[in-house]
């Protein structure tokens, strides 16, 4: 997993306070579970993620996903893409129903603010990678070669 400056100075630090610590804390606890393999919960299907701990967004041919750290409040989401098998790009990240430092919330999977991060993540990936597409796939095993199963969706 690569994260961006502003993934990384959220869960470095420093922080204001130690509300806001510990919460980057978490989040980077759910990031280094991808790292460490851990068998993760995926969705293929837009709006059937449940409880998936990383799930594909509308439009999937966007290839862009998000990593859902829901615990504790405020919910934050990771936006990335795959530049290969086993390797997740997170690029943006936002709270996903209150404002949080300054970042205004996402709201539901259909919102504006929703399909405005996924434009986001893209122009980043673009930015960063001008000559380069993410991976494109039709089972979460072409993303994920070992340690995943799916959710949300009749995937293998």
């Amino acid at each position: 997993m690569a994260v961006s400056d502003d993934i990384w100075s959220l869960i470095e630090g420093p922080w204001p306070d130690r509300s806001i610590e510990r919460r980057a804390n978490r989040l980077r606890a759910d990031l280094e579970f991808f790292v460490q393999g851990q068998k993760l919960a995926m969705s293929l299907i837009p709006y059937h993620h449940g409880t998936a701990y990383m799930g594909r967004l509308d439009r999937p041919e966007d290839e862009v996903w998000d990593i859902r750290s829901r615990d504790p409040n405020p919910g934050l989401r990771v936006f990335g893409r795959f530049a290969e098998p086993n390797v997740f790009v997170g690029l943006t990240w936002r709270p996903r129903s209150v404002k949080w430092l300054s970042q205004n919330p996402m709201r539901a999977g259909n919102s504006l603010e929703y399909h405005l991060e996924i434009l986001k993540c893209q122009q980043r990936w673009s930015e960063l990678f001008p000559d380069t597409s993410a991976i494109h796939g039709n089972t979460i095993y072409d993303y994920i070669t070992e340690n995943a199963f799916p959710v949300g969706d009749s995937g293998p």
